[in-house]
């Protein structure tokens, strides 16, 4: 919590400083001087921790001749709040213009150069909004979990922090209301220690430790920030002792509480919030149902520890899970070089072992009988790399083939066949379900993703055998051409350049060795240069993807579309330009905005090979054309490629939260709405004021759309993602903030500001989708393939659907092959009606949507 936000002003030495009750500028910076520190605190206030109070205003609002000073920071008659994207502005216009000299606070003249550009945190080039505040929860206590109000006042004094005052044992404390003395409500702050003394129970065997908080009453994002906050996550249950253990906890209790377990990645299946293999399920019987809306898993004591999905948003207690003594650091990542081995002809090797495919159809025990002839046995991954090496090597015309995972052993305790440890998963969405008890005991593979189905062994399907490989001689690593100190991964080498640099200097120095900057395209190509910088603790690296021109818009230097981002949190924040280096440490690999002249870092360089040794990875979806049509009542420009819908209605009973949304409109083919550009957002803008333009201006005020921009895969480390998969490569947040942003995962478009807001994702709220142009009748997308036959049942069943709405609401195509064969005639789909493709220009006078989707 602790924050120092010395400031420079005009390009001069100036910071904002604390001066009894008054506030100055002085060139004097110090930024060991309390009276220049200052933090951001509940309620999008400004603490001076040298006042011990908070700036303000002597009347609400920001009018220039109120009196800005210091103030206590309950003080409900005067203006404390302030926003940080325009408190730079406010501060030059109340503080007036030009210091006389270098000790003394001066008067200033207003002028074009007193923006709120020009304040910055001291010493950095961070603005004001770089360094926010986040709720703190707190632990046991009398307030169910409630974060920290900070400041607060106890015993007639104030904290801007978490303390022991008034604790003989010396735990940290905090109150949840501005005044303790008055509400005395309180409880104990979340700290990371590396022992499990104080507030955990430990099991011996596995040395986890475990927290229950019985009391508090908290959503699930809540929680798991919570968890996060002392070290921890939600609770992962991977093997049966711990579930014995943690049943063994529970006992005497009657409770139903949060655990890690939820399904909140649009692209895959249930999952652990810690990144635990999903290997080992205590479902009760009918779970998880209503998976489309209740994402997120429980334990409950009144089924002796089993398992439902509930909606997230609603408040219960939760567990955490930690292991002492961890450390900070990342996950080691996956190991990606290819010792050379021999393999025996239709065979294929990597890292060690062979691989092969076998064609033939049986069932998953045939099959597995299959490999065990072989020499081998069925296919076990244990890594991103081995699965992208799977994913290039099944073709795109095979469905669906066995792998070696199975719960035939135990039921719910998947294993893999060759006796190796499960430490990876990859679930496809809904996954794994057992669906209404089927005996779905055997697992596939499928998808460009390579995403994995429990599913009936007797189906029969081809499979993937797997054995270990000889070593060659020498057993020396491939380089397949890559020069000495240079690192291949199909169809690249890449090189680490060490020396610290600007952004124009690594592309020079990159070019210079005949190669490009970096650029990552994918999550397996994420995965790798991750593990080229793992050991590099503390340090940056830059790539080729940089918004040189300030419009908020990321392009690679190459000019390719930015297909996959993997932003850290917060960003790429709300500055515009900059170029993207990669961080290291515990934020291993993720992006971050950073200053191509005045930040210098190593950086990564990139050599293509030209022809790949192994086959790639599908590419992207097929380019919509732009004569193509859109279907009645959808908009477009001549320029754009997809056609967009509003949906909204005056009855709240019509509005939808966001994974509502999301569904509606992939009922439509479509998806919720993504901008790529500034001209596409344009357009949207246009559409909108078309159709609100003569309402009434207080009905823009709160008017909000979903969007597809989400932050709800806790997996992701609170980086923002397209639902429809497209890279994160333009922003237009507006900068207002929220005490509870970081909670807050999904984003919406602001009618009135035409800018994006972020919000709780179980709010109901109108909605626009997009589709691609041409979408009735054209080829089916590569990203979103359709699911094998024999799966089609299963996923309308659970979506409450016929197989035939899942496979057009999944994929927004008409399917005569799947449809029997019927000719429907053109542009006519089942789900969508009579969609027939109409020329795609804007009407003139748009009518007004309709309430919901048809």
């Amino acid at each position: 919590l602790r924050l120092r936000l010395p400031c420079v002003i005009h390009g001069l030495q100036g910071c904002l400083e604390a001066q009894g009750t008054q506030v100055r500028v002085t060139s004097s910076c110090n930024a060991s001087l309390s009276a220049q520190r200052w933090k951001w605190v509940s309620r999008n206030r400004l603490f001076n921790l040298g006042a011990m109070q908070c700036l303000g205003t002597g009347w609400p609002g920001t009018n220039t001749t109120a009196s800005l000073g210091m103030y206590e920071c309950d003080r409900e008659a005067l203006s404390l709040r302030w926003h940080c994207r325009t408190l730079g502005d406010q501060l030059s216009l109340l503080l007036g213009g030009r210091t006389s000299n270098a000790s003394k606070p001066g008067t200033f003249e207003r002028g074009d150069q007193t923006r709120s550009g020009q304040w910055r945190i001291y010493g950095s080039e961070e603005d004001l909004c770089a360094r926010p505040y986040y709720e703190v929860y707190t632990i046991q206590g009398n307030s169910h979990g409630k974060p920290c109000t900070i400041p607060f006042k106890y015993d007639n004094q104030w904290f801007h922090g978490c303390t022991s005052t008034g604790r003989e044992d010396g735990h940290l404390w905090c109150a949840t209301t501005q005044d303790y003395g008055k509400d005395e409500r309180w409880g104990f702050c979340p700290i990371k220690s590396n022992d499990c003394e104080t507030f955990w129970d430990k099991d011996q065997l596995t040395d986890s430790c475990y927290q229950f908080n019985f009391q508090s009453t908290l959503s699930w994002r809540e929680a798991w920030a919570s968890c996060e906050q002392q070290g921890a996550d939600l609770l992962s249950i991977t093997e049966i002792h711990e579930q014995t253990y943690i049943n063994g906890l529970l006992t005497g209790y009657s409770s139903t509480l949060w655990i890690g377990l939820n399904d909140l990645d649009t692209s895959g299946g249930w999952q652990w919030s810690d990144n635990s293999p999903l290997k080992y399920l205590n479902w009760e019987s009918d779970q998880p149902d209503n998976p489309s809306e209740e994402n997120c898993g429980v334990i409950r004591t009144e089924s002796s520890g089993g398992w439902q999905n509930r909606d997230c948003s609603i408040a219960l207690p939760y567990v955490c899970k930690k292991k002492p003594n961890a450390t900070a650091e990342s996950t080691p990542p996956d190991r990606w070089a290819n010792v050379k081995v021999e393999c025996e002809p239709s065979w294929q090797p990597f890292q060690g072992h062979c691989y092969r495919l076998q064609a033939e159809k049986r069932s998953w025990q045939e099959s597995k009988k299959a490999c065990l002839r072989g020499g081998g046995d069925l296919l076990s991954i244990h890594s991103m790399a081995e699965l992208e090496f799977i994913t290039k090597q099944i073709k795109q015309e095979v469905e669906e083939l066995w792998i070696g995972l199975n719960d035939l052993k135990l039921q719910m305790n998947f294993e893999w066949s060759d006796g190796s440890l499960v430490s990876f998963t990859h679930w496809h969405p809904f996954e794994p379900n057992n669906f209404r008890d089927s005996l779905e005991d055997c697992v596939t593979i499928w998808g460009p993703e390579g995403r994995w189905n429990d599913s009936p062994c007797n189906q029969s399907l081809p499979s993937i055998c797997k054995k270990a490989g000889q070593l060659s001689q020498g057993a020396a690593e491939e380089d397949h051409g890559c020069r000495k100190g240079w690192t291949w991964h199909s169809p690249s080498c890449y090189w680490l350049g060490e020396d610290q640099v600007t952004y124009s200097e690594a592309r020079r120095l990159c070019t210079d060795h005949g190669s490009q900057l970096v650029t990552i395209t994918n999550r397996f190509e994420q995965a790798f240069v991750s593990s080229l910088i793992y050991n590099w603790e503390g340090e940056y690296f830059w790539t080729a993807l940089q918004d040189l021109n300030g419009t908020g818009s990321f392009r690679w230097l190459s000019g390719d579309e930015v297909m996959y981002t993997h932003w850290n949190r917060d960003q790429p924040g709300y500055r515009r330009g900059g170029c993207v280096a990669l961080a290291t440490g515990s934020a291993m690999g993720l992006w971050e905005v950073k200053s191509c002249t005045l930040f210098r870092a190593r950086y990564i360089c990139r050599q293509s090979l030209g022809t790949p040794v192994t086959p790639e990875l599908p590419g992207p979806d097929p380019t919509p054309s732009l004569t193509d049509s859109c279907p009645q009542g959808w908009a477009s420009d001549p320029k754009l490629r997809h056609c967009y819908k509003v949906f909204s209605s005056a009855r709240q009973q019509d509005k939808k939260s966001w994974i509502q949304a999301q569904g509606a409109c992939q009922e439509l083919g479509a998806q919720l709405l993504s901008l790529a550009s500034y001209e596409e957002e344009h357009f949207v803008a246009n559409m909108l004021n078309k159709i609100f333009g003569e309402s009434e201006p207080e009905i823009h005020e709160q008017h909000w759309f979903w969007i597809g921009l989400n932050r709800r895969d806790p997996r992701e480390g609170q980086s923002w993602h397209w639902s429809d998969g497209l890279g994160f490569s333009y922003h237009n947040f507006d900068r207002s903030r929220h005490d509870d942003d970081d909670i807050r995962g999904c984003a919406v478009l602001d009618l009135a500001s035409l800018q994006w807001v972020v919000m709780q994702c179980e709010t109901q709220l109108d909605w626009i989708c997009k589709i691609p142009r041409g979408t009735c009748g054209s080829p089916m997308s590569a990203r979103q393939v359709r699911p094998p036959a024999h799966r089609l049942s299963t996923l309308a069943q659970i979506q409450g659907s016929s197989p035939e709405r899942i496979e057009l609401a999944g994929i927004g195509h008409c399917s005569p092959d799947f449809l029997g064969g019927a000719s429907l005639g053109p542009g006519t789909c089942p789900v969508l009606g009579s969609m027939s493709c109409l020329p795609s220009a804007l009407p003139p006078h748009p009518a007004p949507p309709p309430h919901s989707p048809p």
